[in-house]
């Protein structure tokens, strides 16, 4: 993994310079590709697991991501929020508050929610397979209190629903 982490901070920096670029000049890159891969041992010898806390540190990075986009609505998002509580990536693992997150990605996709970039209709299955996996594990008690759960988190954000115009708009 540091062997790989390396190569591709030695593609990336020798990729800087321009093209046509004489020798002499990309002698500095290559230097500052030595600095990186002892910063890199360095950081090593006194972090054992700094790829891995790099890589926790992404993966944090994306749970806030989709976290704040899931909040104004994002159906993609609230489904991939609902995967990283299912795993514990980014996150404690929590049943009922994934559980809560696919039943919102799909209220909010039955509700109307539209996203050109996205196939709407993989999302809801995503959401559905979600809460069949967990429905598996989980007791009838504990389903409940995620769709309660659910029901609360919409109450305290409404923006987590689409709502379509014509019953947002004022002039309607």
């Amino acid at each position: 993994m540091k062997n790989l982490l390396l190569i591709a901070i030695t593609i990336l920096a020798v990729g800087c310079g321009e093209k046509n670029e004489p020798v002499a000049v990309t002698k500095p890159v290559e230097e500052k590709v030595l600095e990186v891969k002892e910063e890199a041992v360095e950081n090593k010898a006194k972090q054992p697991n700094y790829v891995d806390t790099l890589i926790q540190e992404k993966i944090q990075e994306v749970f806030n991501d989709f976290k704040s986009k899931a909040e104004r609505g994002d159906a993609y998002a609230q489904v991939n929020l609902g995967w990283h509580y299912e795993n514990g990536e980014g996150v404690s693992p929590d049943s009922i508050i994934a559980y809560a997150w696919f039943d919102i990605t799909q209220l909010n996709i039955n509700g109307g929610y539209q996203n050109i970039w996205q196939d709407v209709s993989s999302i809801h299955e995503s959401a559905k397979q979600g809460k069949d996996n967990l429905s598996k594990k989980m007791t009838v008690e504990q389903i409940n209190k995620a769709r309660e759960l659910s029901k609360e988190m919409i109450k305290k954000n409404a923006k987590l629903i689409f709502k379509r115009l014509a019953e947002t708009h004022p002039d309607s």
